[in-house]
């Protein structure tokens, strides 16, 4: 009778060890999930983040090449200028 009742204990131990396990197993595997699709998210917004970041540089270049020219520009009107004011004062 007392080993049964032991055995019997035996059994219901080792069913609960099982059972908390297997809830800590899933707690696991729920909490990876949870940070596998916040690992997805940061890439996203890190991708987007390079994406606008390139955008941003395009444009930056966009706008040195326009100041650029329009300082050529500036340039020779300055010459010209220059070139009119002594023909003006020969």
């Amino acid at each position: 009778m007392y080993s049964e009742a032991l055995r019997i204990l035996d059994q219901n131990t080792v069913e609960l060890m099982v059972e908390l396990q297997q809830e800590e197993i899933k707690a696991l595997r729920e909490k990876n999930l949870r940070q596998e699709e916040e690992n997805l998210r940061q890439r996203e917004e890190m991708r987007r983040q390079g994406e606008e970041m390139r955008r941003q540089g395009e444009e930056m270049r966009r706008q040195e090449e326009e100041m650029r020219r329009q300082e050529e520009r500036y340039q020779k009107e300055l010459l010209r200028l220059q070139k009119l004011l002594a023909q003006q004062n020969s």
